[in-house]
């Protein structure tokens, strides 16, 4: 009989020194060129998750996506670098070159899923209080 080989149980140390965060670097031709781009961390994650995520008329909260894609894109694209307050210039942007690099960022290990389960997580831990943001209301907020 074969003995089966268990990988190692891992330490807390072993895990904080894992480089889990992949990296790729995309072309997209509609820019004329390449970007970096890297997997989103959980933090990241639950982020864009708050930030996308609206209430909507009926009181029901959502995911908005052309905000979320436009966030993915601000989170996981590392070259150029761009920042939440970029937002509405993505959102006027190709569609074609965006969903390129979006995908890609998604393929490094987010999924729509995960965002979507991260919001739902996220609003039943706030037992339905609507979430604020540091700058609301001052009139300088991107949404």
């Amino acid at each position: 009989m074969e003995e089966e080989h268990k990988p190692a149980m891992l330490s807390a140390d072993d895990i904080w020194a894992a480089h889990d965060i992949r990296e790729d670097v995309v072309s997209v031709p509609e820019w004329g060129g390449q970007v970096r781009i890297r997997a989103l961390t959980l933090e990241q994650m639950a982020t864009l998750a708050n930030r996308a995520t609206k209430r909507q008329p009926n009181g029901q909260e959502a995911i908005d996506r052309e905000t979320s894609v436009a966030l993915t894109l601000v989170y996981g694209m590392i070259e150029p670098q761009l920042t939440e307050r970029d937002v509405p210039k993505l959102l006027a942007k190709s569609a074609n070159a965006v969903t390129r690099v979006v995908q890609a960022i998604t393929a490094l290990g987010v999924t729509d899923e995960a965002v979507t389960d991260a919001a739902k997580s996220d609003a039943s831990q706030r037992n339905g209080q609507i979430p604020v943001l540091p700058s609301a209301g001052t009139g300088d907020d991107p949404f």
